[in-house]
């Protein structure tokens, strides 16, 4: 599939550029919105209405409810629906919706409702189904003290027991509730003054639910002033912090958590990616590391540092990190730090350091790794592939060896998580949204937002939602299509005909009308018709999905003249 007007073998240009600079000083981009020359999407915008009061969501096995799919983050959706091979070539936007703000955290969904967050300072519910306006919830905003940018929410929210779990954009976690976002409890993480002693707290981190309890970072907005570091562990029943780790003294303050914990759940072991002190300089602490924690206690039990030949100035563990087995069994931690290396490491042994590491980046890089079947796919920022420099790639590793199984530069930096579902990557490099054949690399769909995916993707009920920094929060999905049913559709009069329709794709929920051919109708899914008079009949069923699309199914049905009936005799 080529890309109209792109160059592959680009460099960065002046847009990506400015947001990576921006990046590397830790300070969050502005939101580009309409302002910015965005134009708004072909499909019509969602429009808010009146918040409706819902029952509590439970949980189904296609759906996606925390940062990067489970708590290994593996990002992997195992229930892929009518997402797959075949199909993602039909893939159409089926909804969109505004905030007018960059739309950056991962969204979640759960039982048809999508919870996701923007840098106004709101958290959002809508239907994800159709995009409609469930609620919003203002959780504040941090500025931050290089260029005075704005930040509200980038924490992905956990959907569990009725609530959602989230940082807010403010100095505070947050649980809303699922239903009507009323605020049910508020847990201070920090002062967020900007540039100011003791200031300079930020909610980047999302969090990882086990057994009943929160478990998420402690970061700087943009590194000034440096915060410390800290991993806290969440009883949502007490609505309290009851366990704390510093990553870093007072004195060396730094080493904040930017993205979320993982958790092992065989061992109940907690892994994640720190980050820096300020600046390059010996080893100390756990700055620039991967830590192993007791989940319980918050106790160290292992980490691996950087070296000081690796360590570059502001170097962090930006992504998450991922959990998966060896071949052979063994469990693996990996990770990509801001030095554009991608490591890997044995969980067991993290002081031994790198079972393998490979140079995805020649520039900072953030993007987390996907997992399934013994492959690891990886995103990156700035890279060279045979001598050839590109803005972006994407890499499949032999998750055991590293052997590169295959790669491709792309036209944009990836900046989200990579996600696997139905033997397809999606991956956003840039202002694209792609998506990939998963064994080979190659790529099958793209949409182009005009604008820098800065934000996750996410894969639920057969669907792909993304933010944008244009401010906008998609839903691209099948369109719509249908198959229908009519037996008999031949014999005698009278002839009663039964009728089935089911439709799958496109916007939801769906209408439906069965007009029989003899002027009658009927707006059932399953109607049966009786036909009366000899003749013949077209029966059509046409299907509108919540955003007007049709998709319409005919089928002749022929009534004879019933046979004669013969007297005997008595």
């Amino acid at each position: 599939m080529e890309r109209a007007g792109i160059a592959w073998k680009s460099v960065l240009g002046g847009g990506l550029l400015a947001l990576t600079t921006l990046l590397m000083l830790g300070v969050p981009v502005a939101a580009a919105g309409i302002a910015n020359g965005a134009s708004a999407p072909s499909v019509a915008t969602a429009s808010p209405s009146v918040s409706v009061g819902i029952a509590p969501a439970t949980s189904e096995g296609n759906e996606w409810t925390e940062y990067m799919q489970n708590i290994q983050h593996t990002s992997n959706q195992y229930v892929p629906e009518d997402l797959n091979l075949t199909s993602a070539k039909h893939l159409t936007m089926l909804w969109n919706y505004s905030t007018g703000d960059d739309v950056v955290s991962e969204p979640t969904v759960l039982d048809n409702h999508i919870f996701f967050g923007s840098w106004n300072g709101y958290e959002y519910s809508l239907d994800a189904n159709n995009g409609t306006f469930r609620w919003k919830t203002y959780t504040g905003a941090s500025i931050c003290a290089i260029g005075g940018h704005s930040t509200g929410v980038t924490s992905t929210a956990v959907l569990e027991n009725g609530d959602v779990y989230f940082g807010g954009g403010g100095e505070y976690w947050e649980a809303l509730s699922q239903a009507n976002g009323s605020v049910l409890w508020q847990i201070y993480t920090g002062n967020n003054s900007s540039g100011m002693p003791g200031g300079g707290h930020y909610n980047w981190a999302s969090a990882v639910p086990y057994k009943g309890y929160i478990y998420t970072g402690i970061a700087s907005q943009c590194d000034n002033p440096l915060v410390q570091g800290q991993v806290i562990k969440i009883n949502p029943k007490t609505e309290k912090v009851v366990a704390r780790f510093n990553v870093t003294s007072l004195k060396n303050i730094g080493g904040g958590i930017w993205s979320s914990p993982a958790i092992d759940p065989t061992t109940g072991d907690l892994f994640v990616g720190t980050g820096n002190i300020g600046g390059v300089g010996p080893n100390t602490t756990y700055d620039d590391s991967i830590i192993e924690l007791n989940s319980t206690s918050l106790k160290m039990i292992s980490h691996f540092q950087v070296p000081y030949s690796q360590r570059v100035a502001d170097g962090d563990f930006g992504a998450s990190v991922t959990l998966f087995p060896s071949d052979t069994g063994t469990p693996l931690v990996a990770d990509a730090d801001k030095n554009g290396i991608f490591y890997v490491l044995d969980q067991n042994n993290l002081h031994a350091g790198p079972v393998w590491e490979y140079p995805i980046a020649s520039t900072k890089t953030y993007s987390s790794a996907a997992y399934h079947g013994g492959t690891l796919y990886v995103g990156s920022a700035t890279t060279n592939i045979s001598g050839v420099p590109y803005t972006g790639s994407l890499r499949a590793f032999n998750a055991t060896t590293g052997a590169i199984l295959w790669q491709d530069g792309l036209p944009g930096q990836v900046f989200g998580p990579i996600v696997y579902v139905g033997g397809l990557l999606i991956a956003a490099p840039g202002h694209y949204l792609d998506v990939f054949k998963a064994t080979t690399g190659k790529l099958l769909w793209s949409y182009d937002a005009n604008d820098t995916f800065f934000g996750y993707p996410s894969v639920a009920n057969g669907r792909i939602y993304e933010g944008n920094n244009n401010g906008y929060l998609y839903a691209f999905g099948l369109p719509l299509n249908a198959t229908a049913t009519a037996s008999p559709r031949v014999g005698p009069a009278p002839l009663s005909v039964h009728f089935a329709v089911v439709p799958y794709g496109g916007a939801q929920s769906y209408r439906d009308r069965w007009s029989f051919g003899d002027g009658t109708f009927s707006s059932s899914p399953k109607p049966t018709h009786v036909y009366s008079v000899v003749g013949n009949y077209t029966a059509t069923v046409t299907v509108t999905d919540q955003n007007g699309a049709t998709y319409a199914i005919s089928f002749t049905i022929t009534v004879t003249t019933p046979p004669e009936r013969r007297e005997t005799e008595s």
